[in-house]
Order: structure tokens, then C-alpha cells, then sequence
């Protein structure tokens, strides 16, 4: 099993509370870096479209997530309009890439696992048959938006 030192230095075995925070602010960390290097670093999108989206490269068809990169970087930088032409799910994760930690640090400081309880409502709301269907028919028109515009 895995462990961690709380914050006495005892060696307590890790939840799923302390997995789900982990691998979400993993997450969100690696795609700020990539922001921060797209952005600040590189000032353009030219490095960083050399590598090409695979599913775009295997098939010639943009997939649902084309342009959240730019998009981003868009919305990041104030240009909220071009960032929802772009592609409108940069809202959602420029939100989650933001607040989750911002949420998750608040829960360890307070040594709460609201974050932890809201992932998992959430999760067993998107587990409902309509509720998926309605996600699912979202991510399509988003596709079929992501084609169209050519990306």
C-alpha cells in the first residue's frame, strides 16, 4: 500500500481523497507549465503545433479537445470571444486548471476532503444514463464544431 508522512512525520496510509488530489493537481500543474511555456516562454503556439494532435494525424479529423491549447492561451491572455470560437471547452478546463487547486489546497489546509466528495458526486452524476447521454451529445457537437471550423 502507499503511504505518506502527515504532517506530524507519521506515516499514515494514503486515501482515495489523497490519490484523487494527487493526480489532479499532477494534472493541473503539467497543463499550467504548458501554458506558462506556450505563452510566456515561446510567445506563440508554433512550437508546440510541430507536434501535432495524434488523433488528427491518424485520422485527418480534428477530435473533440483541437485548439484547447490556443484556446487557452487565448482566454488566459483576456481574448474570451476568440477563446469560445476556438473551442468552447477551454472555459471548463481553464476553469478546473485554476480552481481545483486552489480548492485542493484549501482542503488540506483545513484537513477537509470536500473536493474529494464533489469529484465523487460528481462522478455518479455523469454515471446517469441521461446525464452522460446530454455530456456525450455536447462533446459531439464540439467535434463536429472542431471539424467544421477546420481545425
Amino acid at each position: 500500500k502507499e503511504h505518506y508522512k502527515d504532517h506530524a512525520g507519521a506515516v499514515k496510509p494514503m486515501t482515495p481523497a489523497h490519490k484523487i488530489n494527487a493526480i489532479v493537481l499532477t494534472a493541473c500543474t503539467g497543463g499550467m507549465a504548458w501554458l506558462v511555456l506556450n505563452i510566456w516562454v515561446f510567445k506563440s503556439d508554433t512550437f508546440f503545433n510541430t507536434l501535432g494532435c495524434p488523433i488528427k494525424s491518424l485520422t485527418g479529423f480534428a477530435c473533440p479537445s483541437c485548439g484547447i491549447t490556443r484556446a487557452l492561451q487565448l482566454l488566459f491572455t483576456g481574448h474570451l470571444g476568440a477563446a469560445f470560437m476556438t473551442n468552447p471547452l477551454s472555459f471548463i478546463v481553464g476553469g478546473i486548471i485554476v480552481l481545483a487547486p486552489i480548492w485542493i489546497t484549501l482542503d488540506l489546509l483545513q484537513r477537509k476532503d470536500s473536493f474529494y466528495k464533489a469529484y465523487i458526486c460528481f462522478e455518479k452524476t455523469i454515471n446517469i444514463k441521461s446525464v452522460a447521454f446530454i455530456l456525450i451529445g455536447l462533446i459531439a457537437i464540439n467535434w463536429v464544431w472542431n471539424i467544421y471550423k477546420g481545425l
